[in-house]
């Protein structure tokens, strides 16, 4: 607990979002924790701002790396704020991430199974381009979520296993790298 009383925010503010309202307006809202290494992971967030911007809705992205001991979990933003903006990416529902330490890449999905690289944690990232789609013939439902990448189900590296939820069946597909 903080200081008033609350549960202390476990992925922390920036400056600026303490200087726009702290807590009284953003929340970050941590979904997939994978760990890379023993004691140190990642952590997927969203950025929520509870109305400070005119709307209560999610307005960013990104990845913040954790460690973990006896004293508990730590994470640590990567970079100073979001890694995409919810105007124009993702920016609701569980977002899959994974990091695959035979190629030291991260990989995120979300709505369609999509692509984006970059030299650092911390970006800059490549614009997201789809790879496959997680609703085939247009046979779907609205909302289809926790894109999961699995490289820990190929140790050649040659595919990735993939797997998603729609309408509460968990569906999966291999992608076949060139």
């Amino acid at each position: 607990m903080n200081a008033s009383g609350w549960p202390q925010e476990w992925i922390p503010l920036t400056q600026q979002e303490n200087a726009e309202g702290g807590l009284g307006r953003y929340g970050m809202g941590g979904t997939n924790v994978v760990e890379y290494a023993p004691g140190k992971g990642l952590v997927w967030f969203l950025k929520n701002d509870r109305g400070g911007s005119g709307c209560h809705c999610i307005v960013g992205a990104g990845v913040a790396t954790v460690t973990a001991d006896a004293g508990g979990a730590r994470a640590t933003r990567a970079g100073t704020g979001v890694m995409w903006n919810g105007a124009t990416e993702p920016h609701w529902g569980d977002v899959g991430v994974t990091y695959d330490p035979r190629d030291g890449k991260v990989y995120v999905g979300y709505t369609d199974i999509m692509v984006m690289t970059a030299p650092n944690l911390e970006g800059p990232w490549t614009k997201a381009f789809t790879v496959a789609s997680t609703c085939p013939g247009n046979q779907c439902g609205a909302v289809r979520y926790a894109i999961a990448p699995h490289p820990e189900y190929d140790p050649t590296g040659r595919t990735l296993p993939v797997t998603w939820t729609d309408a509460n069946v968990i569906h999966s597909a291999r992608l076949h790298w060139r």
